[in-house]
């Protein structure tokens, strides 16, 4: 793979810093994680398929009260009820705080999700090797799944060296989604965040794919680095949700 971007000297640095460990490494006879093509590029679900079984069994209660001969009345409040109950969507009672917040103690992070996340694993082809990462998440309607992935480098990079990896690395997640990074933006540089008070950069872009069908999808991603740990906060849905993302992302917090 051909990747553009990765010759600046903060990549460059830290790749040579972590070339004489990397070797040893090797040397040890230690595995590399195997490649596992599109596992981490998969998207999460969930909440939307439960959410569809929920109504199909409330329009079958309203339809067995009608078989049984309760009252019309009954199965029309039935009905009713059950309409008022989706009037707001996921999507609106995510963003309006109707989650559900989720401790990490491996990932070492709070963040809050439509529901609780599911987790799985997923590999990345990266500059550093291929790296395992862990992922939670959880689908937040039909068309929108929100996740936090997560996997450790080396070392952390040093502070002049942050942002260029941050970049550098973008291009491999996009890549492994099937396009390029667009729409970078620095979100929230340096600073520090949580109880913890650790310190982080981020990094923020967008990932367009098939772009050439009517219904192409998005994904927009944001890296949080905290010393060693990159963390990937992660929105696919069928148009840009900004919005959601930084929902996620104000949620997040390290421990």
């Amino acid at each position: 793979m051909r990747v553009a971007g990765l010759r600046g000297p903060a990549v460059q640095h830290f790749r040579m810093a972590i070339g004489s460990r990397s070797r040893a490494t090797s040397a040890s006879g230690r595995q590399a994680v195997p490649k596992v093509p599109g596992a981490w590029s998969s998207r999460s679900s969930g909440p939307a398929r439960r959410r569809n079984h929920a109504i199909k069994t409330g329009i079958g209660l309203v339809v067995l009260l009608a078989v049984v001969g309760v009252g019309g009345a009954l199965a029309f409040d039935a009905l009713r009820s059950l309409g008022d109950s989706e009037e707001a969507t996921p999507r609106e009672a995510y963003l309006a705080g109707d989650g559900e917040e989720f401790t990490s103690r491996a990932g070492r992070f709070t963040a809050e999700f439509p529901e609780m996340p599911e987790a799985r694993t997923g590999t990345l082809a990266t500059f550093v090797g291929d790296v395992e990462l862990s992922i939670v998440g959880i689908g937040l309607d039909d068309d929108t799944s929100v996740e936090v992935a997560w996997f450790d480098l080396p070392e952390a990079p040093a502070a002049d060296q942050a942002a260029g990896v941050l970049a550098g690395m973008a291009v491999f997640l996009a890549d492994d989604l099937g396009g390029t990074p667009s729409n970078a933006a620095d979100p929230a540089g340096a600073g520090s965040s949580g109880s913890s008070g650790a310190e982080y950069e981020a990094y923020e872009f967008a990932v367009a794919l098939d772009v050439d069908e009517p219904e192409a999808s998005v994904v927009l991603i944001r890296e949080v680095l905290v010393d060693e740990r990159l963390y990937v906060l992660r929105v696919d849905s069928d148009r840009a949700r900004p919005e959601v993302l930084e929902y996620l992302a104000e949620s997040f917090s390290p421990t």
